[in-house]
């Protein structure tokens, strides 16, 4: 659903390397929560999952607008 969005963001920023590595490091940061989570936190895990998964199709979008320059 923010995919559009955040198409239209890198289409008219000039920020696309900063905002690439900023939902990439939110989707790692998610990715070492989901790696330190006690056995049984489902609740937790659901939502570092969540986070991750939106950080790295986030990452997709700012890393494909940027191989238009390549």
């Amino acid at each position: 659903l923010t995919s559009p969005l955040l198409g239209s963001i890198a289409d008219q920023a000039r920020r696309c390397k900063f905002l690439l590595a900023l939902f990439t490091g939110l989707g790692i940061m998610a990715t070492l929560v989901l790696s330190i989570l006690p056995e049984g936190a489902w609740a937790e895990a659901v939502w570092a999952y969540a986070v991750g998964t939106i950080g790295f199709t986030a990452a997709l979008t700012f890393y494909d607008s940027l191989l238009v320059h390549i």
